[in-house]
């Protein structure tokens, strides 16, 4: 997996599990992060590993959750301080609750307790995200 622009488009290049090359694509949005290769470079070791097929749903959905964070947040940089990712964590969980998709709320909250908490956890983990902030998990009706 490479991270590339083609036709004006962020994205990574890959080949999938039938051995075809093909363009995954991200939000224009990240076009506009200074430091887009580092959260490029993040991307390409929490996918190491994984299937072709689940590493492009699983961008997919960064697409509809954490870019929107911050494009709604009008970030140009991954934050620095407390505050900054505080911010950030609290915005993109958010995003799934208020979201106008069609998917119903049991299946955005799964995908924030699948796809984007365990990848911030990962940044946590690599001290990019402060220790003491909490990501929380998304609770179901009724749990």
């Amino acid at each position: 997996m490479k991270y590339h622009i083609k036709d004006g488009k962020p994205g990574f290049n890959y080949t999938c599990d039938q051995g075809v090359d093909r363009f995954a694509s991200l939000s224009k949005y990240h076009l506009n992060l200074q430091d887009r290769d580092v959260l490029s470079d993040l991307f390409i070791l929490y996918c190491e590993g994984k299937r072709s097929k689940t590493v492009v749903s699983w961008l997919k959905r960064m697409n509809n959750t954490l870019y929107v964070a911050l494009e709604y947040l009008c970030i140009d940089h991954l934050p620095t301080d407390t505050t900054g990712w505080r911010e950030l964590v609290k915005t993109a969980y958010s995003v799934p609750l208020v979201s106008n998709t069609n998917k119903s709320l049991s299946t955005r909250v799964d995908e924030w307790n699948k796809n984007l908490k365990p990848f911030l956890v990962f940044l946590q983990d690599r001290d990019v995200i402060p220790p003491h902030i909490i990501i929380p998990k998304m609770k179901k009706t009724g749990e």
